[in-house]
This record gives structure tokens, sequence and C-alpha cells, in this order.
């Protein structure tokens, strides 16, 4: 049999992730508009709020968003779905369309390791429009993005849009969200962590800036990114059939064992799988599993 056996889900309580998604071919759907901001801004912050999923960066580009999460519950997958149901509904509804509005490809979840990860994937997130020639600095985007100074900001209330959700209905009126110090490296305050993603960030702007002086070239700059139409698409191609990593990690040994863990999880789900399928239902799936704990209503060992 040479077909391509899907990969279990794993969803370890309290591991931290790299989440992306892009837009149905590619299209500026997700334009900056203040209404566009909003809507995302609301759905981000009530998927966190009813999965419990703590957010470290976030940054929504025109047809793509990133973001950096830690899952205490294990709830990852319920976070995704929320945001990304209600954000489609909502712009839908702002658009006038009916159509997908995320592409058919899987969302990206890829799992961060240990503190340089985490962080290294915090700048990339928030330099993101930067690295892409977009603008100059992080601050110029005027899409929703997560700032270094919202990490001592505290909590801000998100209005509900006026769009797609019933007045009376169960949705709440505000939800707060809030950017946080990942549980990775709680041994620095709020401040020093700030800092610590100036600090980078900043560097990263200036590598950026002298490549393309270099070059001789510039950002696209705000009011061209306004300009373009929705439906337009980038003029690169995308690529296609590539891998689509789940773990992202700078030390080897680290890496070497994380894939191990994962490996062996994998051994171990299959065959908790056959054994199911067999009739054999109380048979005890791996720690880190999600789709058959949910839906199938089986059993998870404790976390190792």
């Amino acid at each position: 049999d040479n077909r391509r056996m899907t990969l279990p889900r794993y969803v370890k309580p309290g591991s931290t992730w790299m989440v992306t998604r892009r837009i149905t071919q590619r299209q500026f759907l997700l334009k900056p508009t203040p209404l566009t901001n909003l809507i995302f801004a609301f759905c981000l912050a009530l998927a966190a709020l009813k999965t419990g999923v703590l957010i470290h960066a976030f940054c929504v580009m025109s047809n793509h968003w990133h973001a950096v999460v830690t899952d205490p519950k294990g709830r990852l997958p319920e976070f995704i779905e929320w945001v990304h149901k209600f954000v489609a509904k909502c712009m839908n509804a702002k658009l006038g369309r009916w159509e997908n509005l995320w592409s058919s490809d899987h969302c990206s979840a890829v799992l961060l390791t240990d503190p340089a990860d985490i962080l290294g994937k915090i700048i990339y997130v928030d330099g993101n429009p930067v690295s892409a020639e977009l603008v100059a600095s992080a601050s110029q985007w005027p899409g929703l993005i997560s700032r270094p100074s919202d990490y001592t900001a505290g909590p801000v209330m998100i209005d509900r849009p006026d769009i797609f959700f019933r007045e009376n209905g169960t949705v709440p009126r505000q939800v707060p969200l809030e950017l946080v110090v990942p549980p990775a490296v709680r041994k620095m305050s709020p401040q020093e962590f700030r800092q610590l993603v100036e600090r980078e960030l900043h560097t990263k702007e200036n590598n950026v800036k002298r490549r393309l002086s270099r070059e001789k070239r510039r950002v696209m700059g705000v009011r061209m990114i306004l300009a373009q139409s929705e439906y337009d698409s980038p003029r690169t191609q995308a690529r296609h059939r590539g891998l689509n990593p789940r773990l992202a990690a700078v030390d080897p040994w680290r890496r070497l064992e994380t894939i191990r863990r994962l490996k062996s999880f994998i051994i171990a789900y299959r065959e908790a799988l056959e054994q199911f399928k067999a009739g054999v239902h109380d048979v005890v799936f791996p720690p880190g599993t999600y789709w058959m704990k949910r839906f199938g209503g089986a059993a998870v060992g404790p976390p190792s």
C-alpha cells in the first residue's frame, strides 16, 4: 500500500507552538483595514479566552497570519479552529463573499522546544512585514501585529465587531487580548523580555535596511500596501510539496530527543489505534493524543 498515512496530531499540554495559515490562492483578503484588524483581534482574543491558550506574538499579513502561543490545557486544535472559523465568517460577511477564506493546505503548527527557539520565532513573527520588504520597521505595519511594549501593557479589551455576530447572541461584547511572556522564559520579567525583543527586532530591522541599501532597493511602503486590492496576490510563485516541519530546535541534541519522542508517540498511537479498531475500546492511547480523546472518547495516559 503506497498511500501516504496521515500522522497523528501530537498535542502535549504546556507546549509552545508557532502557528501559520495562508489565505486561499494567496489573495490579500486580510489586507489591513481598521475593520479587518478589529475582526482578527477579537477572534484571536475570543479563541484564547475559550481555550486558555497564551499568546506571545502575532502578525496578520495581507494573505497569511502567524502566532507564537503556549497551550497549557492541550487545546491548540480548538484554538486554531475558533480563530479560523470566526475570522472566515466575519471576513466573508465584510467582503460579501461565500467561498473558503483559508487555503486548502493544512494549518502549520510547529513545536518550539526551548527558549532560544521561542525567541527566534517571536522575532520572526514580529519582523515579518520587514522581512517581506513591505515596511522599514515593524511599528509601521498597518495591520494587526504584536509590539514589544505589549508585554508590559496588560490586557486590552477588544470590542466585538459590528458584523456577523448577533447583537443579542452569546458571544461577549468585549474580550481581553493580552500578550504574555512565554512560560519557558518566566525567569525574565515582562520588562526584561520586552527589552530583549526590542533589541532583537531592532537588529533584524537594521540588517534588512543594510541589505536593501546595498541592493539599491526600498520597501513597498504603507501607501502601496493599502492601495492593493483584496483580490490581488503576489506575483512570485508559491512553493508546493515542500517540507512541512513539525518542530523547530536550534540545539541539535534537543532536536534529536524531540524527534525520538515524536516517533515513540506515533508508534504507540498507531498500536493503540489498531487495538481500538479491533474492538478493544478500553485501550489507553499515549499522552498527547487529541483527536481520539475528543471525538472517539478514547482513554489517554497521564502526561509523562
